[in-house]
């Protein structure tokens, strides 16, 4: 059944993604020269890659701690429209994918892929969709598998546009849909719709203003008392502060009603800073605040992070990166608080055109005041991806 329900609305996602880019593009020119003989701008790429993972804590357990080699291989075909002369452009994507326990074979995985984008630039509008389909075979902070590996699959479809109300003044607005669907048992499929609106002003030609309003309402199929309803209001502004240093901030009010239980309001915040400290080093800072729920029960919780991330560009193929993270995560129906890090350093290699390589190290800590959450987690990852 499960099965069945993840084909059905993954095809679902990418026949309507499919119909909404034909429209978008059945009423485009381009300039360009023809690619080939299916079209004008028209571009298949096969696409493939695969990556080995040692994980020493796959279970994510400190009295069960099991140890693993993981191997992930994907092979499909990428449709691409559109290049630098076009002002509209679409690519879509589908693909198989496998996950290999070398240990524990039972859990072995097999589901296909879907990504999907387009963007249409107007005179005085543009509009952006997304939508995709993505098998996860994993476990997480919110997501422990307590000696089993949790299995789900991630949508997401996405409309947002913007429309220039005079030289200074624009709005935009869209509407976003999320879910995960969970074929471990114990688990809550859960669904959010998010409806954004913000009236944005140019100040000066490096600094925005912004204000606006969100509604989003959260689903749980297993725990409908747990469903809720979010209003916000908030204001931003993104700026160049030198013409190396820049920053994006958006502060509010977000008021949570629930089905049942207690409402309340929290401040959100969703910031980042920008520094290009020379042409090879950049550093982004950001933090965020917002309301979740939980992936058991759907349970409430208020995570506030923060990280820093570091980008070196070594030479013209080889770039380097490490960052760091930093969350808090608090339970509004227990007494559950997280405080979880993570850290992780990486190199990638771009040989040619065709092919992409990169190697890493994830490490990973959850203190909780629930015994059964904490845990430490180290990954080591190599990668190879191709696209012809």
């Amino acid at each position: 059944m499960m099965a069945t329900t993840t084909q059905g609305k993954g095809r679902a996602i990418a026949l309507i993604f499919g119909a909404a880019c034909f429209g978008v593009l059945a009423g485009s020119t381009a300039s360009a020269n023809p690619f080939s003989a299916i079209g004008e701008n028209m571009h298949v790429y096969l696409v493939g890659g695969m990556s080995v993972r040692f994980d020493d804590n796959i279970f994510l357990s400190e009295v069960n701690k099991q140890s693993d080699i993981i191997t992930t291989v994907n092979a499909g075909v990428e449709l691409e429209y559109g290049g630098r002369d076009t002002p509209n452009s679409a690519s879509v994507s589908f693909a198989q994918n496998w996950f290999f326990y070398h240990n524990r074979s039972e859990n072995n995985a097999k589901h296909w892929s879907f990504i999907g984008n387009a963007d249409f630039v107007g005179s005085r509008s543009s509009v952006s969709m997304s939508a995709s389909m993505t098998p996860n075979s994993y476990n997480t902070r919110d997501e422990l598998g307590l000696g089993r590996v949790v299995q789900s699959v991630s949508y997401h479809a996405n409309v947002n546009g913007v429309y220039n109300i005079t030289g200074k003044t624009r709005l935009s607005g869209g509407i976003t849909y999320m879910s995960t669907e969970y074929a471990t048992d114990g688990y809550s499929n859960q669904a959010t719709v998010t409806v954004p609106v913000r009236v944005l002003y140019e100040v000066t030609a490096k600094t925005d203003v912004r204000a606006g309003y969100t509604y989003r309402a959260t689903f749980i199929t297993d725990f409908p008392d747990q469903n809720s309803q979010d209003h916000t209001l908030s204001v931003g502004t993104t700026r160049e502060i030198t013409s190396t240093l820049s920053g994006n901030i958006e502060i509010g009010l977000t008021h949570r009603q629930r089905l049942t239980g207690e409402s309340g309001t929290i401040v959100p915040v969703d910031g980042t800073i920008r520094w290009v400290a020379t042409p090879r080093m950049i550093y982004t800072a950001y933090a965020r605040r917002d309301l979740g729920n939980s992936a058991i029960a759907g349970n409430t919780y208020l995570q506030t992070l923060a990280g820093l991330r570091m980008g070196y560009n070594i030479a013209e193929r080889w770039n380097a990166g490490a960052g760091i993270e930093y969350e808090i995560a608090e339970y509004y129906d227990s007494e559950r608080i997280d405080n979880y890090w993570t850290g992780n350093i990486d190199l990638s290699y771009v040989p040619s055109r065709f092919m992409s390589m990169s190697a890493g190290y994830v490490y990973r800590m959850n203190q909780s005041t629930v015994d059964q959450a904490e845990f430490v987690n180290n990954q080591l990852q190599f990668s190879v991806n191709a696209r012809y």
